[in-house]
């Protein structure tokens, strides 16, 4: 019988399946018994981000079918998309909106702390993200949320909401996830193709690992009235997929990443200066070998390749000043031009200022006696002294306009250094 809340699948003979080596293909993932989950969940912590948005609605969320779904982006009845379709998110710098939100069957109730959680955690909040982004391998995103039935609690409105059409607000969906730095998995599957998806689709899921508490009464409430909670609804899943994947605890560190900076997108981007920030992962592809020529590859002790695509850069300079020789004498820009003028000018002005400085203390010390060694004179020779020195600074008035010549003389020639350095 077809498991339901999947859809039926037709014979699909030209379907391609997900690679064999892969561990994990398909959703959702169960773990073994891993004592000691917290400090594995501590192991692979990473300082993973996204941007989430999530508008406030003034109307109140309300059941589209009876299967536990509120939103679906393919259904739209009963919807109010002016606002619901602007929640959104952007992880690894690829944007993503909101193509289904429902409550379902618990799906990872293996992975909430503190375990056991399975006679407190019988339903999740799955939403489901999408993009179109040609450049992506991953086209959906899948947040879990884990929805704990407690004895008291403060419901989020959001879930209230679907009890009471006429309840009031405000209802963002982003009231139905954890704190900010509450800890959430994370893990990437491949599922399938089928007939409707005939290529592999690659998913990444986050699941959050504390969930949300919620009152057992609201959760009786929504599951009455002919209301049945079911495995979740995905455009990408058939009924020939498998139940569940078990990750073994060997495993668990190959393929298991987590975080406590999910949602909290301003810190990651404040502390770490990078708005998304992911793990690297890297595959065999990422490597390869390329040769070397120690002769030429190797200059002053640094190796000259480019490490992102192997090429040798001696290569590259080669080609470039043969590619130069080949062009002829590349012709100056204005700005590189004016440069040069600058600088031959400056150059030629503190040449010629100094000339002129040196040679101006040299015949004014000559006039003034300055150059001439003193030594002591008796009172008729100081009166001598005295009256040359007079004659000189006569001399030195008489010498002005030379002077003056000769300064604009110097202007003049650092002018013209100037835009001499323009025509070279």
């Amino acid at each position: 019988m077809p498991r339901e809340g999947f859809q039926t699948e037709a014979p699909c003979n030209d379907c391609v399946k997900c690679d064999a080596t892969r561990a994990i293909t398909n959703f959702p993932l169960g773990l073994a018994n891993m004592p000691g989950l917290k400090n594995l969940y501590d192991s692979v912590e990473e300082p993973i981000s996204m941007y989430f948005t999530s508008p406030i609605q003034t109307v109140a969320p309300q059941f589209i079918d009876t299967n536990g779904m509120i939103y679906n982006n393919s259904l739209l009845l009963g919807q109010t998309p002016d606002v619901t379709t602007k929640s959104s998110l952007r992880y690894n710098n690829t944007s993503y909106n909101l193509y289904s939100v429902q409550i379902s069957l618990s799906t990872h109730t293996s992975w909430i702390l503190p375990t056991p959680a399975e006679n407190v955690n019988k339903e999740d909040l799955i939403v489901t993200f999408y993009t179109t982004s040609p450049t992506t391998t991953h086209k959906y995103i899948i947040i879990v949320i884990p929805l704990l039935r407690k004895g008291t609690a403060k419901n989020p409105l959001y879930l209230t909401g679907l009890n009471n059409a006429t309840s009031s607000g405000p209802f963002i969906l982003s009231d139905c996830f954890p704190e900010k730095t509450s800890q959430f998995a994370l893990y990437s599957s491949c599922i399938d193709g089928y007939t409707q998806h005939k290529t592999p689709i690659n998913v990444y899921i986050f699941v959050s690992v504390v969930g949300k508490d919620v009152t057992t009464d609201l959760m009786n409430t929504l599951s009455s009235n002919n209301m049945r909670f079911k495995v979740p609804f995905l455009p990408f899943m058939s009924t020939s997929s498998r139940l569940k994947t078990i990750l073994q605890n060997s495993e668990f560190t190959s393929y298991v990443q987590s975080t406590t900076h999910l949602l909290d997108y301003e810190y990651v981007s404040t502390v770490y200066g990078n708005k998304e920030i992911d793990k690297r992962t890297d595959t065999d592809s990422s490597y390869q070998c390329v040769p070397l020529d120690p002769d030429n590859d190797i200059v002053d002790g640094k190796l000259e390749i480019d490490i992102t695509n192997g090429t040798v850069l001696t290569n590259v300079l080669a080609e470039r000043d043969a590619a130069r020789a080949a062009s002829g004498p590349v012709e100056k820009t204005e700005e590189q031009k004016k440069k040069i003028g600058e600088r031959i000018g400056y150059v030629t002005g503190v040449i010629f200022g100094s000339l002129l400085l040196f040679a101006a203390i040299y015949f004014f010390g000559k006039q003034l006696g300055w150059m001439s060694p003193r030594v002591a004179e008796p009172a008729a020779a100081a009166a001598a002294a005295t009256t040359a020195a007079t004659t000189g600074a006569r001399t030195y008035m008489s010498q002005l306009p030379t002077l003056g010549i000769a300064a604009v003389l110097c202007i003049a020639t650092g002018i013209g250094g100037y835009f001499i350095g323009l025509t070279h």
